[in-house]
């Protein structure tokens, strides 16, 4: 049973996929040079591989996902001031780093495949609470979010318009993962909205330590 049989249901009612209009990325950047998010990294060698035999399904719809991760927190183009809504000062991404760190360690477990109309994704299980917690956190400063937030691990973006009955069908023949995933740290990335989107450079990795 899909943990967010919701977003399927949309998804399976929609015609087709959505994918990147031309002209929409220039907009957005307003020529701004990096954007910020908070992510757990999956290193677990057996999970990235059964994520890439996903990949590998899906390839003719989707542009596969490089760096394999959970977004726990959005926070937009950082700036020594603000100038547009999507701004975030830095020095509040400073304090939400020394806040991140308080902490034990994040446990999480994996769900089954499901899809948004922009992209494909394996549902993320917060069983503990501890995203939850470390969103918590993180709000230091606004979330850049135009829909509610959801633990997932993004497979790939669609490429063009196709019709999900065809992605669907795949999806519903393919087997889950199965895992339960435990990070001892968050980090704090940065992406080029200019260039390579997949390239996520780590601006600080935050270990956490406990605080009982």
């Amino acid at each position: 049973m899909r943990l967010y049989p919701n977003v399927w249901s949309e998804f399976i009612r929609s015609a087709q996929t959505l994918s990147l209009e031309e002209g929409v990325l220039e907009e957005w950047h307003k020529g701004r040079t990096a954007y910020a998010l908070w992510i757990l990294r999956i290193e677990s060698k057996s999970t990235i591989s059964e994520l890439r035999n996903l990949q590998d399904s899906l390839a003719k719809w989707i542009d596969p996902v490089t760096e394999f991760h959970i977004t726990t927190w959005v926070s937009g183009f950082p700036s020594s001031s603000l100038q547009y809504n999507d701004d975030v000062l830095e020095r509040d991404l400073q304090k939400a780093a020394k806040r991140v760190g308080e902490g034990s360690t994040i446990s999480v477990k994996l769900g089954h495949i499901n899809s948004f109309q922009t992209s494909a994704f394996v549902e993320v299980e917060d069983h503990r609470g501890h995203i939850h917690a470390i969103r918590k956190q993180l709000n230091t400063h606004k979330e850049i979010r135009f829909a509610p937030f959801i633990p997932h691990i993004t497979l790939g973006n669609y490429t063009d318009k196709y019709d999900t009955p065809l992605i669907k069908s795949e999806i519903e023949r393919l087997d889950p993962p199965v895992a339960e995933l435990h990070f001892n740290s968050v980090e704090w990335v940065e992406f080029s909205p200019q260039g390579c989107r997949k390239t996520l450079k780590c601006i600080k990795r935050i270990h956490r330590r406990s605080n009982t």
